[in-house]
């Protein structure tokens, strides 16, 4: 609070706690050049306790999501318990390739609960679609046929038929004899029946066979993230499917095409990652350990949730206009919100600094702020 004496009848005084016994000398002498570019604050003087060491303060300029991700991995492997990295987003979805990429490697990692997307129905409607996009073109009995074609229905829009459409547009695919998923969808094209809430079935079927079509695996999964309204983010399914309070959609396709997948090898990687991150957790019950799972070299987590915490080396996502300040950010309290959020994840670190940036985007403000 900046002014409690217009909000309580009460007497106050501020106490300046003017050393930092945390953070190493540089850090926080650049953090606060940082801050100080807020004009809601209280003005203090804040320096390192006489002593402190340096800390490494690194930029790496980056050209691929796989770049980043064999980056980070590797840190996290070069560091042993009881030394502790820390990833930090700023949103959940930057963190979801290198939650799969390191879990599906057979690393121990740590993440709060609300970065957990493979216990998500859309998570189980993700690998469905990649499952039937990989056999489109595949014969198969006419009733499979059907259950795939009404699969990618279901995924580019939620429940798009009512009870007796459903019934209908069923009957019409097996009717048609189609063998493959590609052709049920094109002759779904000539459905003879009534609008359907709110989507024609042209419209359904070109967007079903755009995704079948896609050259590659992580195109696939572009169209999903553009096209498929049930995989895409939602208010209000939010509060009973964390996926969709930010799906993950366009960074799992950059980590598909960075480390050149296919379908075969992108299902392996998810599954991989989701039955390694729910044995460790059943692991971490068993055993009795602390449930903050503060025996993990690497954790991952937004600025948000990493106050308060602190690790030997902080690896900052993603350190580029559009990302820090975020995109929606555009008032000056919300540029100044942004601000406190980076400079939350630059002070968490005790060794060192990682701040990742990306070769064409322009880098932070906030880097240059901080005399960086």
């Amino acid at each position: 609070m900046l002014s409690p004496d217009e909000y309580f009848d009460a007497p106050f005084r501020t106490f300046l706690l003017g050393v930092n016994y945390r953070s190493p000398r540089n850090i926080v002498e650049q953090s606060q050049l940082l801050i100080r570019c807020n004009s809601r604050r209280v003005d203090k003087p804040v320096a390192a306790v006489e002593g402190a060491r340096e800390a490494e303060i690194r930029i790496v300029d980056t050209r691929s999501i796989a770049e980043r991700l064999r980056l980070v991995s590797g840190i996290a492997r070069q560091t042993t318990y009881p030394g502790r990295v820390g990833v930090i987003g700023r949103t959940r979805s930057q963190l979801i390739p290198y939650e799969v990429y390191y879990a599906a490697g057979g690393g121990e990692v740590k993440t709060a609960t609300d970065l957990d997307v493979f216990s998500s129905m859309a998570f189980d409607s993700l690998l469905q679609l990649l499952e039937v996009w990989d056999r489109a073109r595949e014969r198969r009995r006419p009733a499979k046929v059907v259950e795939d074609a009404m699969t990618v229905f279901n995924c580019i829009r939620r429940a798009p038929f009512g009870r007796r459409d459903d019934t209908n547009v069923r009957r019409f695919l097996r009717s048609v004899g189609a063998r493959t998923c590609e052709e049920a969808l094109e002759e779904f094209g000539d459905f003879p029946g009534p609008k359907l809430r709110g989507k024609s079935h042209e419209h359904l079927a070109g967007v079903g066979l755009d995704f079948l079509r896609s050259g590659e695996v992580w195109s696939a999964v572009g169209e999903i993230a553009e096209e498929f309204d049930g995989l895409r983010f939602d208010y209000e399914k939010a509060e009973e499917d964390i996926w969709h309070t930010d799906p993950p959609l366009k960074q799992l396709a950059d980590m598909a095409e960075g480390e050149e997948m296919d379908a075969d090898s992108l299902i392996e990687r998810l599954e991989a990652a989701r039955d390694q991150l729910r044995h460790y957790q059943a692991f971490e019950d068993e055993s009795g350990h602390e449930a903050d799972g503060t025996d993990s070299t690497l954790h991952l987590m937004t600025a948000t949730r990493a106050k308060g915490k602190e690790f030997d080396t902080v690896i900052v996502l993603d350190a580029v206009e559009t990302v820090w300040p975020h995109k929606r950010a555009e008032s000056e309290a919300e540029i100044e919100a942004e601000r406190r959020l980076f400079y939350v994840a630059f002070t968490r670190a005790r060794r060192r600094v990682i701040l990742l940036t990306a070769e064409g985007a322009p880098p932070s403000r906030f880097l240059e702020e901080a005399g960086l």
